[in-house]
């Protein structure tokens, strides 16, 4: 949404703006969205007509440096000797500069166009 705003108009207005342009071809389809929900709150979704369609769980992911990956992603050499490891896994990884972080899960919506 960021990308297409400027500075005269405000994300809800840019948000909206996104959503009439995708309309004009798409009248019928369901658009599903998902928001984090860091920096998303069910509110800035409803004002735009969509509509709650569930929450996906909080989970986790790695990082090192500017390289982030989810825990499916990391190489399978780096976790077998995690897995082996006498201090274990996450402290493995912690020594290696990998370190775990949590995200508050994903809202769902949807909206008919």
């Amino acid at each position: 949404i960021v990308s297409f705003a400027s500075k005269d108009i405000s994300t809800k207005e840019g948000f909206s703006a996104i959503i009439r342009e995708f309309s004009r071809d798409k009248y019928g389809q369901v658009l599903n969205v998902t928001a984090d929900r860091r920096f998303y709150n069910d509110s800035f979704f409803l004002e735009n007509g969509f509509k709650k369609n569930g929450i996906i769980q909080p989970s986790y992911f790695y990082f090192c440096g500017e390289q982030v990956v989810h825990p499916g992603q990391l190489l399978d050499e780096l976790l077998t000797e995690a897995r082996n490891s006498p201090i274990g896994e996450e402290e493995y990884l912690k020594v290696n500069k990998w370190y775990k972080c949590f995200d508050c899960g994903q809202a769902k919506y949807r909206k008919l166009i």
